[in-house]
């Protein structure tokens, strides 16, 4: 899907931030991974749509922010394997976009 995306000149990247299964592709993490990280407290995220009943809630899909991102690489370096993520993600993630030559 990265190529494709890179051939059509699109960004994988969303303003408002990302979904569970986008920060999987772009971290380079399953899915089993990611839901660890947020069971421990490690990766912080919110609930998209908050659901007025706890299963509704629980079925919820995550967003996470730039921020939550960047939070969770700086306080844990040692759970990050920057080999595994997506290089223009990342690159954008880090990297001003303004005046960036």
């Amino acid at each position: 899907m990265g190529l494709k995306l890179k051939r059509l000149q699109l960004s994988r990247r969303v303003t408002s931030g990302y979904t569970l299964g986008e920060l999987e592709e772009a971290l380079g993490a399953d899915h089993r991974t990611l839901q660890r990280w947020l069971r421990e407290g490690k990766l912080r995220g919110k609930r998209r749509f908050g659901g007025d009943t706890v299963a509704a809630f629980e079925r919820d899909a995550w967003h996470f922010t730039d921020a939550d991102v960047l939070l969770f690489i700086r306080e844990n370096r040692h759970e990050v394997r920057l080999e595994r993520f997506d290089q223009d993600w990342f690159l954008g993630l880090v990297l001003p976009s303004k005046g960036c030559k």
